[in-house]
């Protein structure tokens, strides 16, 4: 994987959660209003978790240099809808928030070297 996309796989996905709508839509295209979903800081936790479980998916087994899957994976982390960070000034959350997304993450394993890159990076980032 291109150092410069892991380091932007990264910096999205601790800052930008989000899920698939719930129409039950095709997981591998982005999803559309990923963020606008959530009326309360919970729900943009269960969504982060979510997007953070769609992206290791497709990620599937990548290696760090199968920079096509990687773009794939980070397309559709936040789909058409609002941007996470603005979701989570709009609904007021914070530590509670980063706080549950940590303990939620915890769950999430990567099947690949790009999937375990990205989660042991998550898990950094809650120390």
């Amino acid at each position: 994987m291109r150092r410069g996309g892991l380091l932007l796989l990264s910096s999205l996905l601790l800052l930008a959660p989000a899920c698939a709508g719930d129409d039950g839509g095709d997981e591998s295209a982005a999803a559309p209003g990923a963020f606008d979903g959530a009326d309360d800081c919970t729900q943009l936790v269960d969504q982060t978790i979510e997007a953070r479980a769609r992206v290791l998916d497709q990620l599937g087994d990548a290696r760090r240099t199968d920079t096509e899957r990687i773009d794939t994976a980070l397309t559709s982390f936040g789909g058409d809808g609002p941007d996470l960070a603005l979701r989570y000034e709009d609904l007021g959350c914070g530590e509670d928030f980063d706080a549950a997304v940590c303990a939620a993450a915890a769950d999430l394993h990567g099947d690949g070297p790009a999937g375990r890159d990205l989660v042991a990076t998550w898990m950094a980032s809650c120390q």
